[in-house]
């Protein structure tokens, strides 16, 4: 999945120090924390669930500071991308043809 690097790249561009040796963590640490925050249904979409077990994961990896903002870059692009594709569907749903 593309998580992995997502997340790699994000660190690695506020934390010079992170080693792409530490891409299979980051990778099962994104994925475990999606996954864990899939399940706590009493939040849409895992929002905070995801990020604190995340924040937890990368702790252990990299300095706490560091995991917590590029969590919460994660999470801004996710929105971000989110809306994009909202708008995209919106204006394909108006050029398609009123039948």
């Amino acid at each position: 999945p593309m998580s992995g690097p997502a997340i790699y790249f994000v660190l690695k561009s506020m934390y010079p120090a992170v080693a792409a040796s530490l891409m299979p963590e980051l990778t099962a640490a994104v994925l475990l924390a999606g996954t864990l925050g899939t399940f706590a249904i009493f939040t849409p979409a895992g929002l905070g669930v995801r990020e604190g077990i995340l924040i937890v994961l990368l702790g252990v990896l990299i300095p706490r500071s560091v995991a917590v903002a590029g969590v919460l870059v994660l999470r801004l692009w996710s929105i971000a991308m989110d809306l994009l594709y909202y708008g995209v569907a919106l204006l394909l749903d108006r050029t398609r043809p009123m039948s």
